[in-house]
């Protein structure tokens, strides 16, 4: 059963702060993954519905706070997507709002690169642990199916 690595990740980026863009940007394409960008809370659905992102790194300020929303919104329309608010300092209060809301986690704002980095590395374990599981079901069903024929010829 070979399930080590995962195919380079979908990241979806809706952010404002310049600094903070090319902090996600620089780690993501470090990683070897795939950038998606977003300008709007609206280009970020449709961004992330269409290229099924991994992954979603939200400024929460973006569009005077209408991003928040996609901490709600992005789970139920892209399955199993994890996603990460942003919030600066002068607005903390906004972090257990996202969670709430559905975020897995939040991050204050500039990000340190080691901090999005564990969190694309979190969704890369994630990722090989959810093979890991299907092949295990796939050799069980195999084995069940074996053993039904066997217990039949019996």
């Amino acid at each position: 059963m070979t399930v080590g690595r995962t195919a380079p990740l979908r990241v979806l980026v809706v952010v404002e702060d310049e600094v903070t863009r090319r902090a996600v940007d620089h780690v993501v394409r470090e990683e070897g993954d795939v950038l998606v960008a977003a300008g709007s809370v609206e280009e970020a659905v449709q961004r992330a519905t269409a290229e099924r992102v991994d992954v979603a790194f939200v400024e929460l300020r973006v569009e005077g706070g209408a991003a928040l929303a996609l901490c709600h919104h992005l789970p139920s329309l892209v399955p199993n997507v994890r996603v990460q608010a942003i919030v600066h300092t002068t607005e903390l209060d906004r972090g257990p709002e996202a969670l709430s809301l559905g975020a897995s986690g939040v991050l204050v704002a500039p990000p340190t690169g080691e901090a999005i980095a564990r969190v694309l590395s979190d969704v890369k374990a994630e990722h090989v642990r959810r093979n890991v599981i299907t092949a295990l079901e796939a050799k069980l069903a195999r084995e069940r199916k074996r053993l039904e024929t066997y217990d039949r010829l019996v």
